[in-house]
């Protein structure tokens, strides 16, 4: 007798929405990080914070996007024969592995020997650009109708 364990499943359309809410709370996360190393209204932070801001929207915009339109795809022709798939489908496997290594990076940065403020401006940057890309999923999430 064999044991069958049954995939958690969900439709297209949420794992679009999941990918977007996940990476507008990773951003949310990195942003506020960094809100609080800056946290002063001097002069030069908010320039920092400004310049973080327009780059972050760049990152988004030239590199993330594409990674997006990737991403639709995929998961619009996975299984088509289906109309669930795996939950965790929303990325695609070795994206999975560019997490861990941005996660590792984050805490190596985090726990250097360098101000808090230089750290801050990468997390604002990235943190922009997940809030942005993550904003463009829940856009996309539009496209797949509710029973797909």
């Amino acid at each position: 007798m064999s044991i069958r364990i049954k995939e958690p499943a969900a439709r297209r359309r949420t794992l679009v929405l999941v990918a977007g809410s996940v990476w507008v709370a990773v951003g949310i996360v990195l942003a506020a990080a960094a809100a609080v190393w800056l946290g002063t209204t001097e002069a030069v932070y908010l320039i920092i914070a400004a310049v973080s801001l327009l780059v972050g929207l760049l990152i988004s915009r030239f590199a993330f996007s594409r990674l997006i339109r990737k991403n639709l795809h995929r998961i619009r022709t996975l299984s088509p024969h289906k109309p669930r798939v795996c939950v965790f489908a929303f990325q695609a496997v070795e994206s999975y592995f560019l997490v861990l290594v941005m996660m590792a990076v984050g805490y190596i940065l985090r726990h250097l020997p360098l101000p808090h403020v230089y750290v801050a401006i990468i997390y604002l940057t990235i943190g922009v650009a997940l809030i942005k890309s993550g904003i463009d999923y829940l856009k996309a999430s539009r496209e797949f109708t509710p029973d797909t």
